[in-house]
Parts: C-alpha cells; sequence; structure tokens
C-alpha cells in the first residue's frame, strides 16, 4: 500500500504568505481610496459653479456681491484642484496621504 504524503509547512512560510497577503489587501485599498477621493475632487470641481466667470473676465460694474461669490468660487475650485492632485500622487506615494488635510475653504463672505 502506498502511503499518503501530506504537504507539510512550517510557521515562518505561513507567516511570510499572510504578511504578502495583508500587504497586498492594504494596497488594494489605499489605491481603492485615493482614487475615489480623486475622483470625487475631479467632479466636484467640474460642477462647482454653473455660469462661472473667470477672473480676467470681470469688470468693475461687476455687483459686490456678484463678486465675493466668484472669489469663494475661485477659493472651491483652487481647494477642489489641490485635493485631486494631492490624491492622484498619494496613489502611488502612500505616505502622502497622511498629510492630506481636507479642511475646506471659509465659508464667510
Amino acid at each position: 500500500m502506498h502511503n499518503r504524503r501530506w504537504y507539510q509547512f512550517n510557521l515562518r512560510g505561513l507567516f511570510a504568505i499572510i504578511t504578502v497577503v495583508a500587504l497586498g489587501s492594504a494596497w488594494m485599498n489605499h489605491w481603492s481610496y485615493c482614487r475615489q477621493r480623486w475622483s470625487h475632487f475631479v467632479q466636484a470641481n467640474d460642477s462647482v459653479a454653473l455660469g462661472y466667470k473667470p477672473v480676467a473676465q470681470r469688470t468693475s460694474k461687476d455687483s459686490k456681491a456678484w463678486l465675493l461669490e466668484m472669489d469663494r468660487i475661485d477659493q472651491w475650485r483652487e481647494h477642489n484642484e489641490r485635493m485631486a492632485e494631492a490624491y492622484h500622487r498619494a496613489i502611488w506615494r502612500p505616505w502622502e496621504r497622511l498629510w492630506i488635510n481636507e479642511t475646506p475653504p471659509d465659508r464667510s463672505p
């Protein structure tokens, strides 16, 4: 009769496999999160204002309230651009994700 031989694994090999799987899982989670945040800020920047007038087209005849609103929109567009760029960079540089500050611009007029 033929004896059946089971595969033998040592504890070191098991820990190495678990470590590789954990690192791969953590990387995929990080990649997915950064892509999601990058996509969010790109879409937010695309839809931040309808009828937006660039700074170069503004005149002194424009109302004060309208100019303040356009300045606020400028701040939000810059914020969204910075965040999209930061998350896009952080996709391949995971340590940079730790320093991303998503504090939005001041809402006061």
